[in-house]
């Protein structure tokens, strides 16, 4: 399991005396706790899935902050913050490259000939279930609209 694996990895970190990881994973571990609490007050016991949503939110958060760092001059923060996201992305599966996920399109939109613009959620959600996560949302969607239109 996932979890296990960051648990493992921070206690090497401890051990290494790597203050970056350290950090890095100890915010992941709190993030995770965080979305424990919240399903369990909703009655509801942590999945598999659910680490990986959080594993994917910490890291668009990385990415994001990364960006605006890099835009505001503070090249330094926008290395820190993409450093952070390589730890995140160890803990997740490989994602499909572009021309993967354009395959899966092709063969959805195949399914769906003649679909218009009202169609493009249900496509994009049927792309999203057949990437099973390992897919970037916002590439699906573009390629998913470079199609329709």
């Amino acid at each position: 399991m996932v979890r296990e694996q960051i648990q493992q990895s921070l206690i090497a970190a401890l051990k290494e005396k790597n203050e970056a990881r350290v950090l890095t994973l100890r915010g992941i571990t709190s993030a995770l706790q965080n979305k424990e609490i919240e399903l369990k007050g909703s009655g509801k016991d942590m999945q598999e899935s659910d680490v990986l949503d959080v594993l994917k939110k910490e890291l668009k958060k990385r990415m994001d902050a990364a960006q605006l760092y890099t835009q505001g001059g503070r090249d330094d923060l926008g290395q820190k913050e993409l450093a952070e996201a390589d730890i995140i992305k160890e803990f997740l599966p490989r994602m499909l490259e572009e021309e993967e996920v354009r395959a899966l399109v092709d063969g959805v939109m195949a399914l769906h000939a003649g679909a218009t613009q009202k169609e493009m959620g249900m496509i994009i959600k049927e792309v999203s279930a057949k990437a099973n996560g390992a897919a970037d949302g916002s590439l699906i969607a573009r390629l998913v609209k470079e199609k329709l239109v």
